[in-house]
């Protein structure tokens, strides 16, 4: 039977990764330190419901005690990029209805051009 003290590990020659006692982490800086799925299966799990998981530096020992939104941002924040959104997609729209326009104003046809002859038969 091998008891360990809390943040001991049976290997001393590793390095332990402790987050603290309550680390904040999303779903995507779990990703970058364990591997998305590892990342995946720590968001599937349940509340407070111990597991062990996996990544390619390890096995990690894990329990979710809560999950939150993460703030929204003020909306002078989020400005800048709305407006370069709204501009792209003006743009877009402004474009569609002058090709449309131009559709309507004009009789559209494609020729096909006949092939190019084979350059060895032209020198014959």
């Amino acid at each position: 039977e091998h008891r360990f003290a809390p943040h001991d590990t049976p290997d001393r020659h590793l390095p332990e990764l402790t987050l603290g006692p309550r680390p904040t982490r999303t779903v995507a800086a779990l990703a970058r330190t364990l591997g998305q799925p590892a990342a995946d299966a720590i968001a599937a799990l349940p509340l407070e419901t111990p597991a062990t998981i996996p990544s390619p530096i390890g096995l990690h020992h894990v329990r979710v005690v809560a999950r939150t939104r993460p703030p929204t941002p003020p909306l002078s924040a989020l400005r800048p990029q709305a407006l370069e959104h709204w501009r792209t997609e003006r743009r877009a729209a402004l474009h569609r209805a002058a090709l449309d326009a131009l559709r309507q104003r004009f009789a559209i046809t494609l020729v096909v051009a006949p092939p190019a002859p084979d350059s060895r038969e032209a020198s014959r």
